[in-house]
Parts: C-alpha cells; sequence; structure tokens
C-alpha cells in the first residue's frame, strides 16, 4: 500500500484524527490490502463487501470491529482514493448499546 498508506496518513493528519485512529484505520486497510493481494485501486464495493463478510463469518468479528473496518475503508475510498461511490451503500453493522447502570 506504500504511496496509497502515504496518502491516507496524510488525510488523516489533516483531518486531525486522533494517534489511536490513525493507527487502527491504518490495520484496517492493510488487513483489506493483504487479504486481496491486490492495490485498493482495483477493488470495488463487491470485494468489500465479500470481506467483511469474510470478518463476520471467518474471523466471527463483532459488529463494533466491523463498523470500523467500514470506517476506515470509508475513509480510504472518499478521502484517499477518490471513489466515495464504492462505500456509499455498505450496510453497516447494528451495534447494541451497552446497558446503563
Amino acid at each position: 500500500m506504500g504511496a496509497i498508506r502515504d496518502r491516507m496518513i496524510v488525510e488523516l493528519d489533516l483531518r486531525g484524527m486522533a494517534a489511536a485512529t490513525k493507527k487502527s484505520y491504518l490495520v484496517c486497510c492493510r488487513a483489506f490490502v493483504a487479504h486481496f493481494r491486490k492495490s485498493p485501486e482495483e477493488l470495488g464495493t463487491d470485494d468489500i463487501k465479500a470481506f467483511l463478510l469474510h470478518l463476520v463469518r471467518e474471523r466471527k468479528a463483532g459488529p463494533s470491529t466491523v463498523h470500523t473496518y467500514i470506517a476506515a475503508l470509508c475513509f480510504l475510498y472518499r478521502h484517499v482514493l477518490q471513489k466515495p461511490g464504492v462505500v456509499e451503500h455498505l450496510p453497516r453493522p447494528r451495534v447494541n448499546a451497552k446497558p446503563l447502570n
């Protein structure tokens, strides 16, 4: 992800994202790219959905984790790759609210 990763870091810095958010988004995007072994520029909506399904079914990722991956991929495609249509209609998992004590 070399040059794309560098562009992503610039965009994250320009928006003043927290260090933890930057790290999380980069890890999520790296996992996405590693899963397909292709540049994210070559991947589209169906690939993203297949990856999210892999997270849920194979890696048993919970809704909050999947939501983080979606946020990271949306950032990548909207702000770095300038392809917002790719992530426009991604399904969002329902995240249950924590009970109040």
